[in-house]
């Protein structure tokens, strides 16, 4: 490892249709999203949308299925691993949004801790974000802080939206301070992934090249959101993108490689952020999507992925993240709304919908009378 760390950072908005019960397409997926050569200190992986929307209202439908991928995950990076032997560093849900985490055994795992945030309607887990915050201790017995927070950020496009999401990564940032006070969170590596949902916007070419980098460095430059916002600090102050070469990741048209869906403007909706390093001292190896090839075909999302090396950095600035803590009513109130989310949803999987509508219909009609 040096005095640089290689990290290796996945996000995958799974569309709620990974195949959790078939293990031959978790392996081909895996096959797809984990990199060839597996020379990296740490990998981590984000997915959003994992399981359906009323599963997901449940965390005890959700922990086994992230233990799984954690456990299948595992087994596939040590044996295509030449030389080296990975553990898992940890694994977190928050609603449909997963993380899992993996290190070199060599590397000493000092602490980890987490940090949940739902930030959906009615504070619901419909949207959130699922964070890690480790200590580790590399080679140089020097003790390193690496925090990865995976979220799915509110969807749509217009500018209030748009509001929403930036409102969603402020939260999201003030949760991670408040759980991650006892360690240097603040000063420490961080990187910021997931389906953001920012879009593109204004575009009247609606059937743009995307194969072409000059048209993708237009629209980049004049019409697209996260850029526009980053550019006047109201999202992201403090962080670093690599630059994007690929076509926009959202939306697809599903069991179709190349071709978007026509009722959306084709926007990169899943990005990785890093916070800012100094210049020079770092190296962006590779920042891409991920080929739809057809394992990955049941989504309408691309994957991206970005490898990079940092370095070891024990202290670093220090972020500004304004602290703003959930009342315990906007909690109640999320945890009211995932259990209505739940429960409607389980009735109309199960048919049971058309009993209750009659129930009801049943009770209006005796008050009536």
């Amino acid at each position: 490892m040096s005095n640089m760390w290689r990290v290796y950072v996945t996000t995958f908005n799974c569309a709620k249709k990974f195949p959790f019960e078939e293990n031959e397409a978790k392996t081909a997926i895996l096959n797809e999203i984990v990199p060839q050569a597996l020379e990296h200190d740490i990998y981590v992986f984000g997915f959003q949308e994992l399981i359906s929307t009323w599963e997901a209202s449940f965390p005890k439908m959700i922990a086994p299925k992230i233990q799984d991928l954690v456990d299948l995950t595992l087994k596939f990076i040590n044996r295509h691993a030449s030389g080296k032997t990975f553990r898992a560093v940890g694994s977190t849900s928050t609603g449909a949004v997963g993380l899992i985490a993996f290190a070199d055994e060599k590397i000493g795992l000092r602490k980890v801790s987490y940090s949940n945030l739902r930030c959906g309607l009615f504070n619901s887990s419909l949207k959130g974000s699922a964070s890690l915050c480790c200590t580790l201790q590399g080679q140089n017995k020097e003790q390193e802080t690496f925090t990865f927070i995976c979220s799915h950020l509110n969807a749509n496009e217009g500018p209030e939206n748009a509001e929403l999401r930036v409102s969603n990564y402020a939260s999201i940032m003030s949760a991670c301070a408040t759980d991650f006070r006892l360690m240097p969170f603040k000063t420490s590596h961080i990187f910021f992934f997931g389906d953001l949902n920012f879009r593109v916007n204004g575009l009247q070419d609606t059937v743009t090249d995307f194969s072409n980098i000059e048209n993708i460095s237009k629209v980049l430059t004049n019409h697209e959101e996260l850029n526009k916002l980053r550019k006047e600090k109201l999202v992201f102050d403090g962080f670093d993108e690599g630059q994007i070469s690929f076509s926009p990741t959202y939306k697809y048209q599903v069991s179709q490689e190349k071709e978007y869906d026509g009722r959306r403007t084709p926007s990169w909706c899943d990005r990785i952020l890093f916070k800012q390093y100094p210049r020079d001292s770092f190296k962006i190896l590779s920042y891409n999507s991920v080929s739809r090839t057809s394992h990955l075909q049941f989504t309408d999302h691309q994957a991206v992925t970005l490898d990079i090396k940092v370095p070891s950095m024990t202290s670093g600035t220090e972020l500004k993240i304004p602290t703003t803590v959930p009342s315990s009513q906007q909690i109640f109130v999320g945890d009211i709304a995932d259990t209505l989310i739940g429960y409607v949803g389980w009735a109309l999987t199960k048919n049971i919908h058309y009993g209750i509508i009659a129930a009801l219909g049943l009770i209006i009609f005796y008050t009536l009378l």
